[in-house]
C-alpha cells in the first residue's frame, strides 16, 4: 500500500522468501542493507557474488569488504547518507565487477577451514 501511495508500485516488487536469490539478484542495480548489527551479512556477499554493489551500514561487518570506503554508512537510519551512496555507486558502472572481484576473494570454503581451525585450537 505504501509503494501506491508514493505512486512508485510500477517499480517496486516484493518478492518475499526466495529459495533461489541468485536467480534474481544479478538483475539489481544494488542492494541496500541499513543494518543497526550484523558480524557479517551473508547476503551482502551474496549480492557481492552475483556482480551486485552494496551499500550497508558500519555496522555490518560486510562493509570492511567493500571496494569502496563511501559504500558504507555510519548511521543505519541517515536515509540522506544512504540515498548518497546509492546515487555515487549508481554511477559507477564498474563497481559491480569490483565488487564480484572481492567476492571471489573470499569462497566459503576459506571460512569453513578457518573456523575449523579455530574449533580444532579451542579443543586442545
Amino acid at each position: 500500500r505504501l509503494a501506491s501511495t508514493l505512486g512508485i508500485a510500477d517499480r517496486v516488487h516484493f518478492l518475499g522468501r526466495l529459495d533461489a536469490p541468485e536467480a534474481v539478484l544479478p538483475a539489481a542495480a544494488a542492494m541496500i542493507l541499513p543494518t543497526r548489527y550484523d558480524p557479517f551479512a551473508n547476503a551482502s556477499l551474496e549480492a557481492m557474488a552475483c556482480g551486485v554493489p552494496v551499500v550497508t551500514s558500519r555496522a555490518n561487518g560486510a562493509a570492511e569488504v567493500l571496494p569502496e570506503p563511501w559504500m558504507s554508512v555510519e548511521d543505519p537510519s541517515d536515509v540522506d547518507g544512504f540515498a548518497a551512496a546509492l546515487e555515487r555507486t549508481l554511477q559507477m558502472k564498474e563497481l559491480g565487477a569490483r565488487c564480484r572481484a572481492v567476492a571471489e576473494t573470499l569462497p566459503a570454503e576459506g571460512a569453513f577451514q578457518k573456523m575449523e581451525g579455530c574449533m580444532r585450537e579451542l579443543t586442545r
